[in-house]
């Protein structure tokens, strides 16, 4: 099912509690790979833009990665660029905060929306940007 149609189906109340299900699910099997002699250097987890804005996403994160003893640095979150565009203050606080604490940033399906080059000179410090797949035939 695509990443679209799925959050479509999701209510509003309950893309936040799956959004963080998903994360804890990923931690879950991240240390169970490794139980299992499996080396995995790092999973990725898309958030959604409802998930991302919530008061408490940085705390909420920590904590689920802390709960299952992952270093943040093995997770890199996924945000799309619309989030880029919204309220870039708290936007640029969240990210950094999230990065201080270890995470990596990865800017998804860079070019879907009405994100422009511009937006990627914001003080926010990413560490990965895909570029959606129309962009190579610009």
């Amino acid at each position: 099912m695509a990443k679209v149609n799925f959050e479509g189906m999701c209510t509003k109340p309950l893309i936040i509690p799956i959004g963080n299900w998903v994360l804890n699910t990923a931690c879950r099997q991240l240390v169970e790979w490794e139980k299992a002699g499996i080396n995995i250097p790092h999973i990725s987890v898309n958030i959604s833009p409802k998930q991302f804005h919530e008061k408490d996403f940085v705390e909420t994160v920590s904590n689920i990665v802390e709960q299952n003893n992952i270093n943040p640095s093995r997770i890199y979150l996924e945000i799309t660029e619309t989030v880029m565009m919204e309220n870039q203050e708290s936007m640029t606080a969240k990210i950094n905060a999230l990065r201080v604490l270890g995470f990596h940033i990865s800017i998804d399906d860079f070019g879907t929306g009405y994100c422009s080059l511009g937006y990627l000179k914001n003080p926010v410090s990413y560490t990965h940007l895909r570029a959606h797949e129309t962009l190579r035939y610009l």
